[in-house]
């Protein structure tokens, strides 16, 4: 059956065939409703770039440039993490952020990731600079 509309019932009338192509007299009323949406288990990509991909920073409060994309084509939300085990709270997707690097100098990696419409999480991405005075 070609051509169904999502949302929609639709009503059959069955028979049975025997091997030897006897239909059988009684029939049954089948109907079926074609699903409105499909899940959706997809989850966005993205990636994440600090300070313009600079390599060195002489402060802690960088800036972070982002972009994502998802089938869906709705990207919701954002979490980052300095050490991808301990997350931010989860906030609107934007295509900036200000973030703060862990303390210490030397070389630091920032995390992030995506989540879509229907609650996927992305996998982290990650992107890498180093502080320094």
């Amino acid at each position: 059956i070609d051509n169904l509309t999502q949302g929609t019932t639709y009503y059959f009338m069955v028979t049975a065939l025997d091997k030897a192509g006897n239909e059988s007299a009684d029939s049954a009323e089948v109907h079926a409703t074609i699903p409105s949406s499909v899940v959706d288990t997809t989850p966005p990509t993205g990636s994440v770039i600090i300070n313009n991909k600079a390599i060195y920073t002489k402060s802690r409060a960088v800036t972070l440039t982002l972009s994502a994309s998802d089938n869906s084509g709705t990207v919701k939300s954002m979490r980052f993490s300095n050490d991808g085990a301990t997350w931010s709270a989860e906030g609107a997707y934007a295509t900036k952020q200000a973030w703060v690097l862990t303390t210490g100098y030397g070389y630091k990696k920032v995390y992030a990731k995506f989540k879509d419409v229907a609650g996927n999480w992305s996998s982290p991405v990650s992107a890498k600079i180093t502080y320094w005075w």
